[in-house]
């Protein structure tokens, strides 16, 4: 499953971080979006990944997208997309790790 990073500077008082499931081809959300507390958030995020790819059947999904939206006085706007897997998927996800690029 992909994960994007969307990193936006904007004011202090408008600091949030957004963690979001999509659907990859109508942009529509999966499920509700949670917003996360931008203290100590590596642990967090980290915890409701797992949630997320927990209710997933797929290991590799080519439909779904995790988005997490940061927007912070300190971070440039810039867009970063993760896909894990693809240089070390086992050989037995190859294929369906390789559709995502498709």
């Amino acid at each position: 499953m992909a994960i994007r990073v969307r990193l936006r500077r904007c004011s202090p008082n408008d600091a949030a971080a957004v963690l979001k499931v999509i659907d990859v081809e109508t942009s529509a959300n999966v499920m509700e979006p949670r917003r996360i507390p931008i203290e100590n958030s590596f642990q967090y995020v980290r915890e409701v990944m797992n949630d997320v790819l927990s209710g997933i059947a797929s290991v590799v999904s080519t439909v779904h997208a995790i988005v997490l939206d940061v927007h912070h006085p300190s971070v440039p706007n810039l867009d970063l997309i993760d896909m894990p897997g693809l240089t070390t998927a086992p050989p037995e996800h190859k294929a369906a790790t390789y559709a995502v690029l498709e």
